[in-house]
């Protein structure tokens, strides 16, 4: 990673655990990925309300590096409590596995963010998997397909 790279996710990394807590406040719980239409574990909350382009920024970098353009968004968090990675990611994943999805995983540049992609019939997102001040977040972009109709997992 260049230097530029590590100061730039260290800012961004430093802007999201300022900013989860407040986020919350305006944002809604959810139960599915709105890109995709597949449920996630319980607890999620979206996180959009704060530092839209800076997520959008990040995650259009993440799928880039995997020769990939984002088309649409979703950002997702889990508070404290909720059961932290080590819950959250499984009982996603068994979700996208259950509903079809081919799941693929790779390790991020940091020991806390793992990144997902998720595929099924012409749909694919980029998703990074991170841990912030003990809360597990989620961003996704749409690279393929078309996001899913809401409540529904095709």
């Amino acid at each position: 990673m260049t230097a530029s790279r590590t100061t730039e996710v260290l800012a961004l990394t430093a802007l999201l655990i300022s900013t989860l807590a407040s986020a919350a406040a305006t944002d809604r719980p959810v139960d599915r990925d709105r890109l995709t239409g597949v449920v996630v574990a319980p607890g999620a909350t979206t996180w959009s309300s704060e530092n839209f382009e800076e997520k959008k920024g990040l995650i259009s970098e993440i799928a880039a590096a995997e020769g990939k353009t984002c088309t649409d968004y979703s950002f997702l968090g889990w508070a404290p409590g909720s059961g932290g990675t080590d819950v959250i990611m499984p009982t996603t994943r068994k979700s996208f596995e259950s509903a079809g999805h081919a799941v693929a995983q790779k390790q991020g540049h940091f020991p806390t963010d793992t990144i997902w992609t998720v595929a099924k019939e012409g749909r694919e997102a980029v998703i990074l998997w991170g841990a912030v001040a003990g809360s597990t977040i989620y961003l996704s972009c749409l690279t393929a397909g078309t996001a899913a109709e809401p409540g529904k997992t095709p």
